[in-house]
C-alpha cells in the first residue's frame, strides 16, 4: 500500500478503489439493500482514506503499530 501511494494523490487511488468495489456490488447484488449498503461503504471508505493518509504521513511500521492497538 506504501508503493502505491507514494507516487499518486491518494483521494484518486481511493475514489477508483472504491469506484470499483460499488460498481461490482451493484451488479452483483443489484438494488438490494442498497441504502444501508452506502451507509456502510461510507464508514469505510472514511476509514481508509484516514489510514491512507496516515501512511503518507509516516512509515508502514508504526501505521501497523496504531492500528493494531487502536
Amino acid at each position: 500500500m506504501k508503493v502505491t501511494v507514494g507516487g499518486d494523490d491518494v483521494y484518486i487511488f481511493l475514489t477508483i478503489r472504491f469506484a470499483i468495489a460499488s460498481l461490482l456490488s451493484f451488479l452483483i447484488w443489484k438494488k438490494q439493500n442498497f441504502k444501508y449498503g452506502a451507509i456502510i461503504g461510507l464508514f469505510i471508505a472514511l476509514g481508509f482514506i484516514t489510514q491512507t493518509i496516515g501512511l503518507t504521513l509516516t512509515t508502514a511500521s508504526k501505521v501497523v503499530l496504531l492500528l493494531h492497538y487502536i
